[in-house]
Protein backbone atom coordinates (compact mmCIF):
# COMPACT_ATOMS: atom_id res chain seq x y z
CA UNK A 1 0.00 0.00 0.00
CA UNK A 2 2.64 2.17 0.88
CA UNK A 3 4.31 2.20 -2.28
CA UNK A 4 1.46 2.00 -4.52
CA UNK A 5 1.13 5.78 -2.55
CA UNK A 6 4.32 7.55 -3.52
CA UNK A 7 3.87 6.18 -6.78
CA UNK A 8 0.93 7.72 -6.84
CA UNK A 9 2.32 11.18 -4.96
CA UNK A 10 5.46 11.32 -7.44
CA UNK A 11 3.58 10.75 -10.49
CA UNK A 12 1.34 13.71 -9.55
CA UNK A 13 3.91 16.11 -9.30
CA UNK A 14 4.48 15.88 -12.87
CA UNK A 15 1.19 17.16 -13.86
CA UNK A 16 1.21 21.09 -13.85
CA UNK A 17 0.15 23.37 -11.58
CA UNK A 18 -0.14 20.45 -8.98
CA UNK A 19 -0.35 21.30 -5.75
CA UNK A 20 1.38 18.25 -4.02
CA UNK A 21 4.09 19.85 -2.13
CA UNK A 22 1.99 21.68 0.26
CA UNK A 23 0.19 18.55 2.16
CA UNK A 24 1.74 15.93 4.14
CA UNK A 25 3.63 13.11 2.23
CA UNK A 26 2.27 10.39 3.82
CA UNK A 27 1.35 9.15 7.56
CA UNK A 28 5.19 8.63 8.11
CA UNK A 29 6.01 12.32 8.01
CA UNK A 30 2.92 13.46 9.43
CA UNK A 31 3.91 11.42 12.91
CA UNK A 32 7.35 12.92 12.96
CA UNK A 33 6.18 16.43 12.39
CA UNK A 34 3.64 16.01 15.01
CA UNK A 35 5.91 14.69 17.34
CA UNK A 36 8.48 17.00 16.91
CA UNK A 37 5.63 19.93 17.49
CA UNK A 38 3.98 18.53 20.53
CA UNK A 39 7.15 17.37 22.32
CA UNK A 40 5.35 15.06 24.62
CA UNK A 41 8.27 12.32 22.91
CA UNK A 42 11.90 11.60 23.91
CA UNK A 43 14.35 13.21 21.43
CA UNK A 44 15.65 10.22 20.92
CA UNK A 45 12.26 8.52 19.95
CA UNK A 46 11.49 11.63 17.48
CA UNK A 47 14.61 10.92 16.11
CA UNK A 48 13.36 7.57 14.94
CA UNK A 49 10.31 8.90 13.56
CA UNK A 50 12.02 11.41 11.47
CA UNK A 51 14.13 8.40 10.57
CA UNK A 52 10.81 6.36 9.96
CA UNK A 53 9.74 9.14 7.13
CA UNK A 54 13.37 9.78 6.02
CA UNK A 55 12.97 6.01 4.76
CA UNK A 56 9.73 6.20 3.13
CA UNK A 57 10.76 9.58 1.70
CA UNK A 58 14.15 8.10 -0.24
CA UNK A 59 11.83 5.82 -2.29
CA UNK A 60 9.85 8.28 -4.33
CA UNK A 61 11.44 8.30 -7.62
CA UNK A 62 11.29 11.86 -8.49
CA UNK A 63 14.52 13.76 -7.83
CA UNK A 64 12.81 16.95 -7.23
CA UNK A 65 9.87 16.07 -4.53
CA UNK A 66 12.63 13.69 -2.74
CA UNK A 67 14.74 16.66 -2.05
CA UNK A 68 11.99 18.92 -0.68
CA UNK A 69 10.89 15.82 1.31
CA UNK A 70 14.00 15.52 2.93
CA UNK A 71 14.52 19.31 3.08
CA UNK A 72 11.14 19.44 5.37
CA UNK A 73 12.44 16.66 7.41
CA UNK A 74 15.73 18.92 8.05
CA UNK A 75 14.09 21.75 9.07
CA UNK A 76 12.12 19.95 11.28
CA UNK A 77 15.05 18.42 13.10
CA UNK A 78 16.62 22.04 13.36
CA UNK A 79 13.19 22.68 14.78
CA UNK A 80 13.92 20.18 17.02
CA UNK A 81 17.10 20.63 18.00
CA UNK A 82 16.44 24.68 18.65
CA UNK A 83 13.10 24.27 20.88
CA UNK A 84 13.64 21.32 22.69
CA UNK A 85 17.07 19.61 22.67
CA UNK A 86 18.53 23.54 22.55
CA UNK A 87 21.78 22.40 20.66
CA UNK A 88 22.03 25.06 18.44
CA UNK A 89 25.04 24.22 16.64
CA UNK A 90 23.24 21.22 15.52
CA UNK A 91 19.80 23.41 14.90
CA UNK A 92 21.73 25.05 12.57
CA UNK A 93 23.75 22.63 10.75
CA UNK A 94 20.11 20.84 9.92
CA UNK A 95 18.45 24.31 8.60
CA UNK A 96 21.66 25.04 6.46
CA UNK A 97 21.21 20.98 5.33
CA UNK A 98 17.69 22.32 4.41
CA UNK A 99 18.47 25.24 2.17
CA UNK A 100 20.93 23.12 0.48
CA UNK A 101 18.45 20.40 -0.45
CA UNK A 102 15.77 23.17 -1.60
CA UNK A 103 18.13 24.78 -3.65
CA UNK A 104 18.71 21.55 -5.14
CA UNK A 105 14.99 21.15 -5.64
CA UNK A 106 14.51 24.32 -7.16
CA UNK A 107 17.51 23.77 -9.98
CA UNK A 108 14.83 21.01 -11.29
CA UNK A 109 12.50 23.65 -11.87
CA UNK A 110 10.54 26.41 -9.57
CA UNK A 111 7.86 25.78 -7.50
CA UNK A 112 6.20 28.04 -5.25
CA UNK A 113 7.35 25.51 -2.00
CA UNK A 114 11.05 25.57 -2.67
CA UNK A 115 11.37 29.20 -2.20
CA UNK A 116 8.81 29.74 0.65
CA UNK A 117 10.87 26.69 2.55
CA UNK A 118 14.04 28.38 2.28
CA UNK A 119 12.60 31.71 3.49
CA UNK A 120 11.65 29.96 6.35
CA UNK A 121 14.75 28.54 7.15
CA UNK A 122 16.43 31.77 6.91
CA UNK A 123 14.09 32.94 9.34
CA UNK A 124 15.34 30.20 11.74
CA UNK A 125 18.99 30.98 10.88
CA UNK A 126 19.01 34.52 11.88
CA UNK A 127 17.38 33.88 14.80
CA UNK A 128 20.10 31.20 15.70
CA UNK A 129 23.41 33.13 14.29
CA UNK A 130 22.24 36.96 14.96
CA UNK A 131 22.54 40.02 13.97
CA UNK A 132 25.78 39.81 11.38
CA UNK A 133 24.17 37.36 9.81
CA UNK A 134 20.91 38.87 9.85
CA UNK A 135 22.21 41.89 7.85
CA UNK A 136 23.74 39.72 5.46
CA UNK A 137 20.82 37.47 4.99
CA UNK A 138 17.64 38.66 6.28
CA UNK A 139 16.00 40.41 3.01
CA UNK A 140 16.14 36.83 1.66
CA UNK A 141 13.32 35.73 3.76
CA UNK A 142 11.16 38.62 2.27
CA UNK A 143 12.01 38.11 -0.98
CA UNK A 144 12.11 34.43 -0.89
CA UNK A 145 8.89 34.23 0.65
CA UNK A 146 7.57 36.89 -1.93
CA UNK A 147 8.35 34.84 -5.08
CA UNK A 148 7.06 32.01 -3.08
CA UNK A 149 3.80 34.22 -3.44
CA UNK A 150 4.18 35.01 -6.98
CA UNK A 151 4.80 31.48 -7.91
CA UNK A 152 1.13 30.62 -6.02
CA UNK A 153 -0.84 33.24 -4.54
CA UNK A 154 -2.78 30.63 -2.61
CA UNK A 155 0.79 29.46 -0.43
CA UNK A 156 -0.53 29.95 2.61
CA UNK A 157 2.62 29.15 4.34
CA UNK A 158 4.15 32.01 2.70
CA UNK A 159 1.67 34.49 3.78
CA UNK A 160 3.15 32.74 7.08
CA UNK A 161 6.62 33.63 7.09
CA UNK A 162 5.80 37.27 5.97
CA UNK A 163 3.11 37.61 8.72
CA UNK A 164 5.87 36.21 11.43
CA UNK A 165 8.21 38.82 10.12
CA UNK A 166 5.73 41.25 10.93
CA UNK A 167 5.35 40.05 14.30
CA UNK A 168 8.41 39.51 15.77
CA UNK A 169 10.69 42.22 13.90
CA UNK A 170 10.76 45.70 16.33
CA UNK A 171 8.80 48.98 15.04
CA UNK A 172 11.98 50.33 14.50
CA UNK A 173 12.83 47.75 11.50
CA UNK A 174 9.33 47.36 10.16
CA UNK A 175 7.75 45.42 12.26
CA UNK A 176 4.12 45.75 13.10
CA UNK A 177 2.46 43.06 15.15
CA UNK A 178 -1.37 44.46 14.44
CA UNK A 179 -0.63 44.00 10.15
CA UNK A 180 0.80 40.28 11.03
CA UNK A 181 -2.49 39.54 12.51
CA UNK A 182 -4.31 40.45 9.56
CA UNK A 183 -1.88 38.72 7.74
CA UNK A 184 -2.41 35.51 9.50
CA UNK A 185 -5.95 35.89 9.72
CA UNK A 186 -5.84 36.29 6.11
CA UNK A 187 -3.36 33.16 5.64
CA UNK A 188 -6.48 30.92 7.52
CA UNK A 189 -8.07 31.33 4.10
CA UNK A 190 -5.75 29.36 2.07
CA UNK A 191 -6.79 26.78 0.67
CA UNK A 192 -3.75 24.21 1.89
CA UNK A 193 -2.72 24.26 5.09
CA UNK A 194 -1.67 21.41 7.33
CA UNK A 195 -1.56 20.86 10.98
CA UNK A 196 1.94 22.67 11.24
CA UNK A 197 0.14 25.70 9.37
CA UNK A 198 -2.71 25.95 11.66
CA UNK A 199 -0.41 25.77 15.08
CA UNK A 200 2.09 28.57 13.63
CA UNK A 201 -1.11 30.90 12.75
CA UNK A 202 -2.52 30.75 16.01
CA UNK A 203 0.64 30.55 17.95
CA UNK A 204 1.75 33.76 16.52
CA UNK A 205 -1.11 35.69 16.47
CA UNK A 206 -1.47 34.46 20.05
CA UNK A 207 2.21 36.37 20.68
CA UNK A 208 1.05 39.43 18.47
CA UNK A 209 -1.98 39.81 20.80
CA UNK A 210 0.44 39.59 23.86
CA UNK A 211 2.99 42.44 21.72
CA UNK A 212 -0.14 44.58 21.46
CA UNK A 213 -0.68 43.87 25.26
CA UNK A 214 -3.93 42.15 24.44
CA UNK A 215 -4.02 39.79 27.61
CA UNK A 216 -7.05 38.17 26.38
CA UNK A 217 -6.94 37.40 23.03
CA UNK A 218 -3.57 36.57 23.62
CA UNK A 219 -4.31 34.14 25.92
CA UNK A 220 -7.04 32.82 23.28
CA UNK A 221 -5.31 32.04 19.96
CA UNK A 222 -1.92 30.62 22.06
CA UNK A 223 -4.74 28.34 24.17
CA UNK A 224 -5.83 27.31 20.46
CA UNK A 225 -2.92 26.35 19.00
CA UNK A 226 -2.21 24.14 22.62
CA UNK A 227 -5.47 22.23 21.29
CA UNK A 228 -3.50 21.13 18.43
CA UNK A 229 0.22 20.78 19.89
CA UNK A 230 -0.88 20.48 24.02
CA UNK A 231 2.99 20.12 24.95
CA UNK A 232 4.58 22.62 22.98
CA UNK A 233 7.32 23.85 25.20
CA UNK A 234 7.51 27.70 23.05
CA UNK A 235 3.93 28.01 23.27
CA UNK A 236 3.24 26.92 27.50
CA UNK A 237 6.14 29.25 28.15
CA UNK A 238 4.41 31.89 26.24
CA UNK A 239 1.20 31.22 28.43
CA UNK A 240 3.00 31.55 31.78
CA UNK A 241 4.40 34.79 30.98
CA UNK A 242 0.48 36.23 31.16
CA UNK A 243 -0.29 34.33 34.02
Amino acid sequence: MRRILLVVVACLALVPGFKAFAQDLDPAFGRARDAVYDQNKSPQEIDALLDASRRTIAELSNPQQRSYWLARLESLAGYLDMHVTMDMKAAEAHFQESLRLSRGALKLGEFSEGYRLMSSDISYLCAIKGTGYAMVYGRNIESHAEEAMRLDPENGKALIVLATTQIYLPPLLGGDPQKGIEMMQQALRSPELDKEDFFDIYSRIGIAFSKLRNIKKAREYLSRSLKLFPSNILVNEELKKLS
